[in-house]
This record gives C-alpha cells, sequence and structure tokens, in this order.
C-alpha cells in the first residue's frame, strides 16, 4: 500500500497574490482557447495540439503569460478538450448538452 501525506501550507500573502495571478493567466488561456475553438468553422476547429503550438506565439504577444510555466499552460488548454470529451459523452448517453462557457474569475480554480 502507497501512503500520501498532506500537509497544511500557509503562504505569506505575497505568493498568494502570484499564484491568484496563475491562476488567473491559466484561465485567460482558457478562455482564449475556447473562443478560437468557437470562432472557426465546424470542419476546421483546431485539434489541441494546433493550440498548444499556439502557446509560444501567445507568450510573445502578451509577455504576462512568461511568467506561468508552459505545462500549466499546456494543461489549461487541455482542460478545455477534457471538458469538450465529458460533454460528448454526456449527449451520446442521452443528456442535453448546451456549449462551454466562458470563465470568470471565481468559476476557474486549480
Amino acid at each position: 500500500m502507497e501512503q500520501t501525506y498532506k500537509y497544511r501550507v500557509y503562504p505569506s500573502e505575497a505568493v498568494a497574490n502570484e499564484a491568484r495571478r496563475h491562476i488567473d493567466i491559466c484561465r485567460q488561456v482558457y478562455n482564449h482557447s475556447l473562443g478560437q475553438h468557437r470562432a472557426a468553422p465546424n470542419d476546421e476547429k483546431p485539434s489541441y495540439t494546433t493550440l498548444q503550438n499556439r502557446l509560444p506565439t501567445w507568450k510573445k504577444r502578451w509577455p504576462e503569460c512568461s511568467d506561468v510555466y508552459s505545462k500549466s499552460l499546456q494543461m489549461a488548454v487541455r482542460r478545455l478538450f477534457n471538458s469538450r470529451k465529458a460533454l460528448r459523452g454526456l449527449q451520446s448517453n442521452g443528456y442535453g448538452v448546451g456549449e462551454l462557457k466562458w470563465k470568470s474569475p471565481s468559476e476557474y480554480s486549480r
């Protein structure tokens, strides 16, 4: 059996603010990816790899994105495609599903 331990963290105010800023940048990347996905015609929707390959361009356009680790930004794009996959699964099971929505700062976490 593998054991894992949990430790409570008490970050300073500066560290907590920086973490919140990084989460907000990831939210903005998610929303931008969603916007590009919605704007494309149905037969030309960008794939995960296409959007992931655009991240360096976005980092040049918005320098604040360079503060966040690239893997975190890739996971923000991945989150979009995982959500779409979950919606398709629900739809195939007969549930009525809508579209993905923009994430406000209070809705986007982790």
